[in-house]
C-alpha cells in the first residue's frame, strides 16, 4: 500500500518477505544455468549471469535498513528499490513516466532529460542492469515495483498527481 508519511509526501515500503521470496527463485535459476552451463556452456553462462545481478541487488537491498522502496514528494521521486535504486530524481528530470509491465512484474519506465547523469551516481553492475533494460524497450531509468505491497495502478496516479501539483 501507499502510505502517507507526511502531508506532502507518499511512501511505498519495501517488500521484505517478496525479497526473500526473489533471493530464493534467483537462487533456482543459478543452481538451474550452472546445471546447463555444463551441458551447453553459452547458455548457460548467460542464464547464470541474468539471474546473477537481480540475485545480488536483492540480497544487498534485504540487508539495507530502509524500508522506503519509493518515495514521491514535491520535489520528485526517490528511488530505493533493488534493481537500480538510483535516489533522487527531481520533476525538472522527469519527461515523461509511464506504467509498464512484463509478466506480473511492473515499473515505472522514468524517462528523463539525462539518463546518464543519473546513472553515473551507481556502480557498474547497475549501470549494466540499467542497460539491459534498454534491450526490452525500456527506459534506463525504471523503478520496480515488484518488491512492494503497492498497487501499481495507485503510485503511478499518486505519481501524476505529484508531479501536475508543480
Amino acid at each position: 500500500t501507499l502510505e502517507s508519511s507526511k502531508m506532502d509526501a507518499f511512501v511505498v515500503p519495501f517488500a521484505r518477505s517478496k525479497a526473500v521470496l526473489s533471493i530464493a527463485i534467483g537462487i533456482v535459476f543459478l543452481v538451474v544455468g550452472a546445471w546447463l552451463f555444463s551441458r551447453e556452456r553459452y547458455v548457460g553462462a548467460i542464464a547464470g549471469l541474468y539471474f546473477l545481478l537481480p540475485l545480488i541487488f536483492h540480497i544487498k537491498r534485504l540487508f539495507s535498513p530502509r524500508r522506503e522502496a519509493l518515495v514521491v514528494d514535491p520535489a520528485g521521486l526517490v528511488d530505493y528499490t533493488p534493481n537500480l535504486g538510483i535516489g533522487r530524481i527531481s520533476w525538472s528530470e522527469v519527461q515523461d513516466i509511464e506504467l509498464r509491465k512484463i509478466g506480473i512484474a511492473s515499473f515505472l519506465n522514468v524517462k528523463v532529460t539525462n539518463p546518464s547523469a543519473l546513472l553515473a551516481r551507481v556502480g557498474f553492475l547497475k549501470r549494466l542492469n540499467a542497460w539491459l533494460s534498454t534491450l526490452f524497450g525500456f527506459s534506463p531509468i525504471h523503478i520496480n515495483l515488484a518488491q512492494t505491497y503497492a498497487n501499481p495502478q495507485q503510485v503511478i496516479e499518486k505519481v501524476r498527481e505529484a508531479r501536475a501539483a508543480l
